[in-house]
């Protein structure tokens, strides 16, 4: 499509059209750090309200802000703030990124997007069940980034979803120590290369209620997820909604 149209791409109006654009459940760019910096402050006014109402001494309230020493400050409320602060720009820079992209895509006159997640353990069950999902370029369709880290992104494709190429998965098998790395075909769902895994990959990521749940064939991957919101039911709504499959299996 690039070799026929070069696309242009105005970066002022985009960023202006990304700041407008909510991301991650209605998210604003602009808001992001002055949430973060008043989140900071009620956090660190909790703690002292409650260090003092418990007796702690100044010292001690310090450590719970601050962190302590022996685990490299990682344990206090700093810390905290910075991951929240990781995430949040990562998530931005995905939510930048993805615009960009959607707007290429329509410069070069494309008609469909297809969603593409991540192929490894780190995968929301949320991006996995979109992963391979096909819509139609529009001002109203779903787009990325779907939750906070979301590493999902939105590729040009016809109106049957095929792409060319590969696409690459990883698979840690013993928490770091073991990595099994490769491709398969670019048309390959995160369910169907799921199904390809070992029992051991799929019950870390799926959890044991879960797996044996997938694995009695009555529970696909698609029904552990809510239509609606995206998000995942919890295994009480999931035993809400079919107690006779939870007694069957003895769960």
């Amino acid at each position: 499509m690039a070799s026929e149209k070069v696309p242009k791409i105005d970066g002022q109006k985009l960023l202006k059209k990304v700041s407008k654009q909510p991301f991650a459940g209605g998210q604003l760019i602009d808001l992001i750090f002055p949430n973060v910096a008043e989140s900071l402050r009620k956090k660190a006014e909790y703690i002292i309200r409650d260090g003092v109402s418990s007796g702690q001494t100044n010292q001690q309230i310090i450590q719970r802000i601050k962190g302590t020493k022996k685990l490299e400050y990682k344990d206090g409320l700093l810390e905290q703030s910075r991951n929240s602060i990781d995430t949040e720009v990562r998530t931005a820079r995905a939510h930048i990124s993805n615009e960009t992209y959607l707007s290429i895509w329509k410069d070069l006159g494309a008609k469909y997007t297809k969603d593409v997640a991540t192929l490894d353990s780190r995968t929301s069950k949320e991006c996995a069940l979109r992963d391979g999902r096909v819509q139609k370029i529009d001002e109203n369709h779903e787009r990325p980034p779907y939750h906070r880290r979301c590493r999902t992104i939105q590729v040009a494709c016809n109106a049957d979803g095929d792409i060319d190429g590969v696409r690459p998965y990883v698979v840690d098998k013993e928490k770091g120590k073991d990595w099994d790395i490769g491709q398969v075909d670019a048309n390959t769902t995160y369910k169907q290369w799921f199904a390809t895994q070992d029992e051991t990959f799929q019950r870390n990521w799926l959890g044991k209620t879960r797996y044996e749940l997938y694995k009695s064939g009555q529970y696909p991957l698609d029904k552990f997820i809510d239509p609606l919101s995206g998000k995942t039911f919890t295994i009480a709504e999931l035993r809400k909604m079919d107690e006779d499959t939870f007694k069957e299996l003895g769960l």
